[in-house]
């Protein structure tokens, strides 16, 4: 990858809006949406990764350095990892024997990882291939951390009955006499939900994340339910992103100082919600772009 690498920690604090719509459905109970025992709302890191990938690749896929790796394409990641790797040893002339004796083996494949799959080099992710075949340790820590999404209040979800006009087939409607199939689906009438984002420096400058891909992730993060969104993801959007830029690599404060000088509230009845931001407890040298 091309560009400047970026050296500085960066931290977001996202909140999601969710008006009649499933944040993120529960496999296990019947795609309810997922929620703790005290009632407060939850979204894994994962379902907010995989919008993130499908945003990111949907708009630079086409790009080098912007393939993805994790993906439902059906192409084993053992597949995907090997290519990248033969790749590397005509390129510079180099057989596997000779690859595996050099020192630097493992930085030079992890770079490769990196530099050709953006998800590899924005989260990180575990190769088992080249562990299996003793090329590396197979772990690359990503720069970019995701949270889970919490609620502000407890959720209230809603089991919707729907009905579908057809059948699904033949068999169908010859064994049972049906000529339509009814279903449910579940919504949170309202709800807004908070995630965090932290960008290790320090990480970046190994990963060879760059400023563009920083522009890139703050684009995918602020517009992440604005196109290609499935019908239960209709009514949600992420409302406001706060990102707060650090002078060093490492910090220039703890993360607990920016979420205690950050306050929300949502109001259920009323169906809003606000964000208010004490800057005067922040360092100077912290700067904080606000996304409204």
């Amino acid at each position: 990858m091309t560009g400047k690498v970026l050296n500085q920690r960066v931290d977001m604090v996202g909140f999601i809006k969710v008006v009649s719509a499933n944040p993120n459905g529960d496999p296990d109970m019947n795609n309810e949406p997922r929620s703790f025992i005290d009632g407060i709302g939850y979204m894994t890191d994962a379902s907010i990764k995989y919008k993130i990938r499908e945003w990111i690749e949907n708009r630079f896929g086409d790009q080098p350095g912007f393939a993805r790796f994790i993906k439902g394409d059906g192409v084993p990641l053992e597949t995907k990892t090997n290519e990248v790797i033969q790749a590397f040893l005509e390129k510079e002339g180099l057989t596997e024997a000779e690859l595996k004796k050099r020192p630097d083996c493992q930085k030079l494949l992890h770079k490769a990882m990196c530099d050709g799959y953006f998800d590899i080099r924005l989260f990180g992710g575990v190769l088992t291939t080249m562990t299996k075949n003793k090329w590396t340790d197979g772990k690359i820590t990503g720069p970019v951390q995701v949270s889970y999404a919490q609620s502000l209040e407890p959720i209230a979800p809603v089991c919707v009955t729907i009905t579908c006009v057809s059948v699904a087939s033949e068999s169908e409607k010859e064994q049972d006499g049906k000529e339509r199939n009814m279903g449910t689906k579940w919504i949170v009438p309202y709800a807004v939900y908070r995630f965090d984002v932290h960008v290790s420096g320090a990480l970046a400058e190994k990963a060879g994340m760059t400023e563009e891909d920083l522009d890139i992730l703050i684009q995918a993060i602020w517009n992440l339910y604005d196109t290609e969104g499935s019908s239960s993801k209709t009514g949600m959007d992420v409302a406001a992103l706060y990102v707060f830029r650090h002078d060093s690599k490492f910090g220039d404060c703890k993360f607990s100082q920016i979420d205690q000088a950050l306050h929300a509230a949502a109001d259920f009845e009323e169906r809003t919600f606000d964000v208010e931001l004490e800057e005067g407890k922040l360092p100077e040298s912290v700067s904080v772009t606000v996304y409204k």
